[in-house]
């Protein structure tokens, strides 16, 4: 049966075959012969445009596309802890675990970490802190809501009443007897205690509540109650108590007596003024704990401000397997798992397997020591450093930039501001081991002086080191290509053809190198500025501008000479290779506006750590890091070409996504100037 010029409205289901016209090529079809036919020549359903005599584009082959992953995040979100009251303690924030089901790559999540409650300056009540969350189009929100105030002391009807919250308030206790505690919310928290019941200079308050228990009660007149603890989660891979209530002040001043200040919740919470005028102490930053009761002193003089509540925390993880995302502080659990902490607000945005792929903080990191003049070990870096630069803060004296790798072996210093060879230290002199989670020092001046402030930078390459065989001249290659950096130990020919293995996945962007059996210049060699494999070089021991003439050519897989007299090309040498990593790590370059507000640089990433250089002038090396600026404008500098201790001067913000330099002065920001950068993610 052959049915034709039918009209169909809406969808047709066919059983059985179904025939269109056959043509031998698109030239002969037209109106006449059907709209829909099969092009044999090319193997293809067609479609014919009517008027135009044109076929439709949609001839060409589908390919369908595969549905985007998704992937069950599991959350922790705690909010701001509450502030201590006159008496009362600060509840702790919210504490707020679950899942988000089915969360699919290219979604972004908006957080918002709740700040503290801030402290009192009067006898009134604590300030509730700030609610925390999560949220994103298509997925729930999930909010934890911020502390109750601690209760106040006066006259006023609620003054001694604590505030309700996540976890609420401790009750304090007003002249007309009044000590209510806060009450807590269901799921995210607990009540806190009762105030005392004295009159006149007989007061206390009780402890703020936390997300594992209640607040205490007061103990009588003289000693405010302890606040509640906190609960335990191990969604970062190791169980951590947070959101733990404030302890509770109290005011004994009857013929001298005592007062005894409640201690603070375990997970946070802070400790509440005590007799001898010790202040109340602040819930821990990121902790949620919420902060102590002021109090007053056993001469009846009231402590000065209660503890200010902690700020709040959200934490997600999620398995590798199939997504990965950017935002927070990355790091990895033991089980597979991806964790993102953030303890500010930002962003968080899921991708497919390829994206961020690195956990920035398990491959660099910074720490600070104060000195001892005694050997030890510093710890805290996260995992064994291949490659440490430690310097001096607080002093130029015996402040050189002591640079240490795992491939030259502990204990072998060379220095970025100056052209002398290495030192071998002998296992005694500086450095004595790479250790697992960080390393030992000895007593020496130049890395642990007593009574003076360090730095340490560490990264992770590969170990000791392997051969590399891919130039023609043989190399010791310690490498870590997933965060693109290599150390790199071979003897130079100063030959015009002479070529060295780097052991990178790609080219690298950056090469500074170093002779160790001689006085030289340390080199550094970038295609920042070029764009290509050909480089502009400095030395990190001086001020110069780029120097002319290209010495160093750059590919996946070698350094390649051009033409003989490179720093890089003669007798013993270390080198250290970087190259950008998504979300880790970029090497770039900017150009200043000599403007106070100057230009944003994108990275993809916040910074924890950068190295700039005006490449058009003489200028210093700087660097900035987030362990010692803590927020912006980030303003702590060193100098790899001088030994001077850390100077102060407003630089630059560290962005979510980026910098932005906030000064004109030439070392950031000169108008046309080109400036070279490394910068790597927290």
């Amino acid at each position: 049966m052959i049915y034709e010029d039918i009209q169909v409205s809406g969808s047709i289901s066919i059983s059985g075959s179904f025939n269109v016209p056959k043509h031998a090529s698109t030239a002969s079809a037209n109106q006449a012969t059907g709209s829909l036919f099969f092009d044999t020549s090319a193997k293809l359903f067609k479609v014919f445009q009517s008027g135009a005599g044109a076929l439709n584009v949609a001839s060409q082959p589908f390919t369908p596309t595969p549905p985007a992953p998704k992937e069950n995040i599991e959350y922790l979100v705690i909010g701001g802890g509450g502030s201590g009251g006159q008496l009362g303690g600060g509840g702790a924030g919210g504490h707020l675990s679950g899942s988000l089901a089915n969360v699919t790559s290219g979604s972004s999540l908006t957080v918002t970490i709740g700040g503290g409650g801030a402290p009192i300056t009067s006898v009134v009540r604590g300030n509730t802190g700030t609610d925390s969350s999560i949220a994103g189009t298509g997925y729930s929100t999930a909010t934890a809501l911020g502390g109750g105030g601690g209760g106040g002391q006066g006259g006023a009807s609620d003054a001694g009443t604590g505030k309700d919250g996540g976890s609420g308030g401790g009750g304090g206790e007003n002249d007309a007897g009044t000590n209510t505690p806060g009450s807590g919310t269901a799921g995210q928290g607990n009540d806190g205690g009762t105030g005392g019941t004295g009159a006149g200079v007989q007061l206390s308050g009780g402890g703020g509540g936390g997300a594992g228990a209640a607040g205490s009660n007061a103990a009588g007149q003289s000693s405010g109650g302890a606040g509640g603890n906190g609960l335990a989660n191990n969604i970062t891979g190791t169980s951590v108590t947070r959101a733990g209530g404030g302890g509770g002040g109290a005011w004994w001043y009857n013929n001298g007596g005592s007062s005894y200040g409640g201690a603070g919740g375990s997970g946070g919470g802070g400790a509440a003024g005590t007799t001898g005028n010790t202040a109340a102490v602040s819930g821990t930053a990121n902790t949620g704990g919420g902060g102590g009761g002021a109090g007053f002193t056993s001469a009846g003089y009231w402590i000065t401000d209660s503890g200010t509540g902690g700020s709040g925390v959200v934490v997600l993880a999620y398995p590798t397997g199939s997504v990965t995302g950017k935002g927070g502080i990355k790091t990895t659990r033991s089980d597979g798992q991806f964790v993102h902490t953030f303890n500010e607000s930002g962003t968080f945005t899921l991708g497919g397997s390829n994206f961020h792929t690195i956990a920035p903080s398990e491959n660099f990191n910074t720490l600070l020591w104060d000195g001892n003049g005694s050997t030890r070990s510093i710890t805290g870096m996260g995992f064994q450093p291949d490659f440490i630069w430690i310097k001096k803060r607080s002093s130029a004296s015996t402040g050189d930039h002591m640079v240490f790798d795992s491939v030259r072996g502990a204990d072998k210093v060379i220095i970025t501001n100056s052209t002398q060879a290495q030192y071998d230290g002998g296992g005694s002199g500086y450095q004595t081991s790479f250790d697992s989670d960080g390393f030992s020092l000895t007593s020496n001046a130049f890395v642990n002086q007593s009574s003076q402030t360090f730095v340490g930078w560490g990264w992770k390459a590969g170990g000791t080191g392997v051969s590399n065989s891919d130039g023609n001249i043989t190399s010791t290659v310690s490498v870590n290509q997933a965060a693109g950096f290599s150390i790199v130990k071979y003897t130079g020919n100063n030959s015009a053809t002479m070529t060295v293995g780097h052991g990178l996945s790609q080219a690298p962007q950056l090469v500074i190198s170093k002779r160790t059996d001689a006085t030289q210049d340390w080199g550094v060699y970038t295609n920042a500025s070029t764009g290509n494999n050909t480089t502009n070089w400095l030395s990190l021991n001086d001020s110069d501008a780029y120097g002319s003439g290209n010495f160093m050519d750059l590919s996946n897989t070698l350094l390649s000479a051009n033409q003989t007299g490179g720093f890089w090309m003669q007798g013993e040498q270390i080198a250290y290779c970087f190259h950008s990593v998504d979300g880790y790590q970029k090497i770039g370059s900017y150009t200043g506006n000599g403007s106070a507000t100057g230009p944003t640089v994108t990275t993809g990433f916040k910074p924890t750590w950068i190295l700039i250089k005006n490449v058009s002038t003489t200028k210093y090396w700087y660097i900035q890091d987030s362990k010692r600026s803590t927020s912006n404008p980030r303003n702590k500098e060193l100098y790899p070409n001088r030994s001077d201790g850390e100077a102060t001067m407003t630089a630059l913000d560290f962005l979510s996504d980026g910098f932005q330099i906030k000064t004109s002065d030439s070392g950031y920001n000169t108008n046309t100037h080109t400036y070279l950068y490394l910068a790597i993610s927290e």
